[in-house]
């Protein structure tokens, strides 16, 4: 037994698990409930307002939507997001935020693509067909016919180049692209540190991706969430209380209330 402890101790410290999360006081996960509580209480309700959304959705849609099905994924990805970053893995944490963006994208992708068998949605779950690259997702879904609330939200708060600026900035991060990215990395030095200024950058980015992915998903689907909500009101309450103002704001959110 002795030998096994042993053997997890070395374990932890090759894994520098006391720097992420073990030291009751002097970790990144303590500094970070301690100097940020605020901002992940705000991190909170944008993983309600996701959950909310795609839950509607996942109610509403047909068994075996795309949506709902890659929202299992994307869920996770939010977590996984929240999980690095507690750990002082922030450059991680934007890369899976970029996750985030696009697996909500491509379920929208697919929207039109998934009933038949040989269908383009069923190819890529079988790994017989690429996953759409970026330029292709934004042209499908603010070029394609019957996506005409897409192109009225993109009319009006310019989302089409809000969520390529907002791609292209974590992709950067992605890429290790940019003086702030390796000023990141110098400050945290060889183990898990915490740094503010990642953490409030991560967070930044972290509420952009929400306000663009509850965009999409709002204007790719207003009718069936307008279905749900009729007879949910208390979740629609808690929608409106957690969403970023940026999204309320908008006609195409307002409908929903109608």
């Amino acid at each position: 037994m002795e030998e096994v402890n042993k053997q997890i101790e070395n374990l932890e410290l090759l894994f520098d698990l006391g720097f992420s999360d073990e030291w009751p006081s002097n970790s990144v996960r303590a500094h970070t409930f301690q100097n940020k509580k605020d901002k992940l209480l705000e991190m909170q309700g944008l993983v309600w307002v996701d959950s909310i959304l795609n839950y509607a959705l996942f109610y509403t849609l047909p068994y075996g939507h795309p949506t709902s099905e890659l929202w299992v994924e994307s869920e996770t990805d939010i977590k996984a997001a929240i999980y690095l970053v507690l750990g002082g893995y922030y450059r991680q944490a934007v890369a899976t935020l970029r996750n985030w963006l696009e697996l909500t994208l491509v379920g929208i992708y697919y929207n039109q693509r998934y009933q038949l068998s040989t269908s383009d949605y069923n190819l890529w779950k079988q790994g017989a067909k690429r996953s759409p690259h970026w330029p292709c997702l934004l042209e499908d879904l603010f070029e394609t016919e019957g996506r005409e609330m897409l192109v009225r939200a993109d009319a009006e708060v310019k989302l089409r180049e809000r969520l390529d600026n907002l791609h292209k900035e974590l992709c950067a991060f992605v890429h290790l692209r940019g003086e702030e990215v390796r000023a990141w990395q110098q400050e945290r030095d060889s183990v898990p540190r915490y740094v503010e200024s990642a953490f409030d950058r991560w967070f930044s980015l972290a509420e952009q991706t929400s306000i663009g992915t509850s965009l999409v998903l709002i204007a790719e689907y207003p009718q069936d969430l307008r279905d749900y909500f009729q007879t949910h009101e208390q979740e629609l309450s808690d929608l409106q209380e957690y969403l970023p103002r940026d999204v309320l704001g908008t006609t195409f959110f307002q409908r929903l209330l109608d």
